[in-house]
């Protein structure tokens, strides 16, 4: 009982740190995008860059270590304490900071949307859940595998390495788990940037083949067979995900339903073939939701009512946020989660966002879409934003 406790802790571990991992990869995709596009320095500083991959090394084989109780664990604990302190004191405070604030919002979106999925406005919780996060997770990253380490010295016995590895943050190329983390990683990498950049076409391909290749890994690593209706089973899952965003309302309610049962035939195959039934459940959930959402760059199960027609572009926004139109050819605007201009106009046209040019019967229009894109990640690129992260949308401006 001990040890499945403590391996569902190194568990939640990893996984915290390969989700944070992904935005500070995010985040600095995103200052790429804009400074290429925009032709203008942005807040991670190129010389950053080689400080920041140490950083996530380190990291990452601090969880390695905590898994495998290594000897000299400590001292990679005390080297990422160190990395932590100079994260938030001495490198410029946007390098990192923003990934921490994209994976509070990101919750704050996940907890809306469970708990009442149409929500249209973007009130944040209380300014103290802000602040609880901040110290909280530098404090769960950089000093509770020192704490670790500590309580846990008489139990750290063995090393598997020499001090070079554990130092260089390449611990975890010498674990037997190094495959399967990188392949898990390097999917969802893929996938998050091929999302950001929501080109329909790229994600199609995409999604088509990243849940294959996945299923094939996952095959492999089990040492079983697997037969051509179980990828036909994975690509028409992925297919009819991507062709849901082209229809509404019960059209594509049909669509997201047929993905579903698609997905079902690999799953049902590969728990009949290994009896590992709660994997298989989150195999399902990696095939036929996380990984083509991804791909996408949006919630294709929110805003039913409307289709994608193209993506928005201006001056201050290089991606996600979608042109869509209703049933009655109405066209409004949304982010990656939500509408953030209702669709009750003739046209829509790039202004510089928050702020967008509507067609109405009265003419032209300018509408203020307050935070759009404020909490969808892509903070370097609307940079308007910030100053209006509590205010309401659907307010128009005289």
């Amino acid at each position: 009982m001990r040890m499945k406790r403590l391996n569902l802790f190194f568990t939640f571990d990893l996984l915290l740190c390969s989700i944070w991992i992904l935005f500070v990869i995010h985040m600095w995709v995103s200052n790429l995008l804009t400074s290429i596009c925009l032709e203008e320095s942005t807040d991670f500083p190129e010389w950053a860059l080689p400080i920041v991959v140490y950083i996530l090394l380190i990291r990452v084989s601090l969880s390695f270590m905590m898994l495998r109780n290594e000897k000299y664990g400590w001292i990679a604990a005390i080297i990422g304490l160190l990395c932590g302190l100079l994260c938030h004191f001495i490198l410029p405070r946007n390098v990192m900071a923003d990934a921490q604030r994209d994976m509070y919002n990101y919750g704050v979106i996940a907890v809306n949307y469970t708990l009442s999925p149409r929500w249209l406005t973007t009130d944040l919780p209380p300014y103290s859940c802000w602040k609880a996060w901040n110290l909280v997770l530098p404090l769960w990253m950089w000093v509770m595998p020192l704490a670790y380490f500590v309580c846990q010295r008489n139990n750290c016995l063995q090393s598997r390495t020499d001090k070079t590895t554990i130092w260089s943050g390449l611990y975890f190329w010498n674990d037997p788990l190094r495959n399967r983390y990188l392949t898990y990683c390097s999917l969802f990498i893929i996938a998050w940037c091929v999302g950001i950049v929501m080109n329909e076409w790229l994600s199609l391909v995409i999604m088509l083949i990243l849940p294959m290749y996945f299923y094939y890994f996952l095959n492999k690593m089990n040492k079983i067979k697997a037969y051509w209706y179980e990828y036909l089973g994975v690509v028409l899952s992925a297919g009819c995900l991507w062709y849901a965003q082209y229809v509404t309302n019960d059209a594509r309610n049909a669509c997201i339903v047929a993905s579903a049962i698609f997905a079902l035939i690999p799953i049902i195959c590969f728990a009949v073939k290994t009896q590992k039934y709660m994997t298989a459940g989150l195999i399902f959930v990696m095939i036929g939701v996380l990984i083509p959402s991804f791909c996408m760059g949006y919630d294709v199960y929110t805003v039913k009512d409307t289709v994608r027609i193209q993506n928005y572009r201006d001056e201050m926004c290089l991606t996600g946020l979608l042109i869509v139109e209703d049933e009655n050819g109405n066209v409004g605007l949304r982010d990656r989660y939500r509408l953030v201009v209702p669709t009750r106009y003739a046209n829509l046209k790039s202004y510089r966002l928050p702020l967008v040019s509507v067609e109405t019967k009265e003419g032209i229009e300018i509408f203020n879409t307050g935070c759009a894109g404020s909490a969808k990640g892509d903070y370097s690129l609307l940079k308007p934003n910030e100053r209006n992260m509590r205010n309401e949308i659907f307010v128009n401006i005289p």
